[in-house]
C-alpha cells in the first residue's frame, strides 16, 4: 500500500462522515449545553444532572455537557469503571496511552481539546490549541507514523492538571473546568461547533476513540491524525436559556 492509497482512504473516510451527517436531522446534530440554575457538584454522581440532555456515544455510553457561573461541566455515563487508565511517555501524547474523557470545542479559531484522565490516582488533563498566537515558543510537532508525508502542528500543549475538578461515582464520571482557561465568554443562544467522546485503552495504550458526533474519528494507529483537530465534522452545541 502506498502513501496515495493511505491518503485517498483517509479522505474516502471523512468524505463518507460529512455525508453521513448531512442526512441527520437537526436534533441529531444537536447538544443542547444546559444552564442550571445551581452548578452540579461534581461527585460523579450524575443526580443533578437532567437525562434529557445527555446525548448517545454508542450503545452504553452518553455524555452531556452545562454550564453555570464561570465553570463548564461535562459528565459521561459509561459500562467501564476502569475507563481512565493512561501512563502517557509524555504529556503532549496523552491521546495515545490509554483512557481519556474528551472535549472539542470550537469557540476559537481552530478549535481546541481537552482531555482528561488518571495517571495513576492523580488527575491528569492537557488543553490542545491548534491556533494559539499567545502560546509563545514553538508548536509541538505531531508526525505520522503510517508512513504518510503529514505533520499536525499544535500551537498549545498545556498541562492543565490543577484547573480540572473529576469525580467517578462507579461508571459515571463529571468534570468542571474554568471557562475562562477556554477563552469562552458564553451567552444565551450561542453555538458553536463541538463534540464530546471518550477513549479506551488498556493503562498504556489507546485502543479506541468514539464520539457523539464524528463518526469517523476512530483511528488509533496514526500519531498525526489522533491529533489533528476536524470541527468540520463536529456537531452544534447550543447555550441554553437559563
Amino acid at each position: 500500500m502506498t502513501e496515495d492509497h493511505l491518503q485517498a482512504a483517509q479522505k474516502y473516510f471523512a468524505g463518507q462522515e460529512a455525508l453521513r451527517q448531512s442526512r441527520l436531522r437537526p436534533e441529531q446534530s444537536t447538544l443542547v449545553v444546559a444552564r442550571p440554575a445551581n452548578a452540579p457538584t461534581v461527585d460523579g454522581k450524575l443526580d443533578e444532572w437532567d437525562a434529557k440532555s445527555f446525548v448517545s456515544i454508542e450503545a452504553k455510553v452518553s455524555a452531556a455537557v452545562a454550564m453555570a457561573g464561570d465553570l463548564l461541566f461535562a459528565a459521561w455515563k459509561t459500562d467501564d469503571r476502569s475507563l481512565l487508565r493512561n501512563q502517557p511517555e509524555s504529556l503532549a501524547h496523552l491521546f495515545k496511552s490509554g483512557g481519556a474523557l474528551d472535549l472539542m470545542i470550537g469557540n476559537v479559531e481552530g478549535g481546541q481539546r481537552l482531555l482528561v484522565t488518571r495517571v495513576g490516582e492523580k488527575t491528569t488533563a492537557v488543553l490542545y490549541r491548534p491556533r494559539d498566537a499567545s502560546a509563545g515558543g514553538e508548536p509541538v510537532k505531531f508526525i505520522s507514523n503510517l508512513g504518510i508525508n503529514k505533520t499536525v502542528s499544535i500551537d498549545r500543549v498545556q498541562n492543565v492538571s490543577e484547573q480540572v475538578q473529576l469525580a467517578q461515582e462507579g461508571t459515571q464520571y463529571e468534570l468542571s473546568i474554568p471557562l475562562a482557561l477556554l477563552n469562552w465568554a458564553a451567552s444565551t443562544g450561542q453555538t458553536l461547533k463541538g463534540d464530546i467522546g471518550i477513549l479506551r485503552g488498556n493503562g498504556v495504550q489507546t485502543l479506541q476513540r468514539i464520539y457523539w458526533h464524528n463518526k469517523a474519528a476512530g483511528l488509533v494507529s496514526d500519531m498525526a491524525t489522533e491529533a489533528e483537530l476536524t470541527p468540520q465534522l463536529w456537531g452544534r452545541w447550543e447555550l441554553a436559556k437559563r
